[in-house]
């Protein structure tokens, strides 16, 4: 039987509920969505990115290093727009309900919290050669192949390489935000392509100028499992919904019968939504 294509998000989207991974990703319906926090967490990973990219955390005067990533910062969110444009992720740039101006402005003061990450945490452990970003990893499991973009790895021609993804999150801790198992995927791939786990695994906080660290021992082999486990539904062609409290604030809805049934049998209209 053929293999399943994984992503985390995919893979997250189907636990969450099947029902919405078929509209999303087999039916390919679009919907709008506000990314306004997808485009500022992106802006300032990239801004990480080549902090670590360029040996620039290593150079004096952080001043005129913040003042060059504000002066970037606007062709960033043109790069980022163009990516967003071509459809991929099926979303519409014209959804947003904050200007360009409010996003850049963001993104700026988002220069500040990453430095103060890096410092407190004490992440200057590899010159810009030791470092890898936007990595296009892959996993190949028994049932499933699992991609995805490993935003940055620290440190990777060594035997203690440091994963790190970027949240622009106001809410500090919870798995709808901030996921173990995304970490977990990027090691798997990071393992299957360069021969190392991770050391440690993070996500960087910017508006809380800090690295929430997640022990990378002790949930990969159960996200391997995990990830078997939705291949086999998938290829049973599995797609049944969840149905619950979430229905009130799913895109898709109106495409579901079984959302509406709920949605009614809880005395919930548009209106009331």
């Amino acid at each position: 039987m053929r293999k399943v294509y994984l992503t985390y998000s995919r893979m997250k989207d189907y636990l969450d509920c099947p029902k919405r991974y078929k509209f999303k990703y087999v039916d390919k319906i679009k919907v709008s969505e506000d990314l306004y926090n997808a485009c500022t967490g992106t802006l300032k990973q990239k801004i990480v990115e080549l902090l670590y990219n360029e040996d620039w955390l290593f150079r004096e005067k952080p001043d005129i290093i913040k003042d060059h990533f504000k002066q970037k910062t606007p062709t960033l969110y043109e790069e980022w727009a163009k990516d967003v444009e071509r459809g991929g992720n099926f979303v519409d740039l014209k959804s947003f309900n904050r200007s360009k101006e409010v996003l850049l402005e963001e993104t700026i003061r988002g220069i500040d919290q990453i430095f103060t990450i890096v410092k407190n945490e004490r992440l200057l452990v590899a010159p810009a050669k030791d470092n890898r970003s936007e990595v296009d990893g892959v996993f190949e499991g028994s049932n499933f192949t699992l991609k995805g973009r490993i935003d940055l790895v620290i440190g990777n021609r060594n035997d203690k390489p440091i994963i790190v993804d970027g949240k622009d999150t106001l809410v500090e801790k919870g798995e709808n935000y901030n996921d173990p198992d995304q970490l977990y995927a990027y090691a798997l791939m990071n393992n299957y392509q360069f021969g190392v786990f991770p050391d440690k695994l993070g996500f960087m906080m910017f508006r809380f100028n800090k690295v929430r660290w997640i022990d990378p021992k002790s949930g990969i082999k159960t996200f391997e499992e995990k990830a078997e486990s939705v291949a086999k539904r998938i290829q049973g062609f599995d797609f049944k919904a969840n149905v619950g409290e979430a229905c009130r604030w799913c895109k898709y809805k109106s495409d579901c019968v079984e959302h509406k049934k709920w949605l009614s049998s809880q005395g919930v209209t548009e209106e009331t939504l």
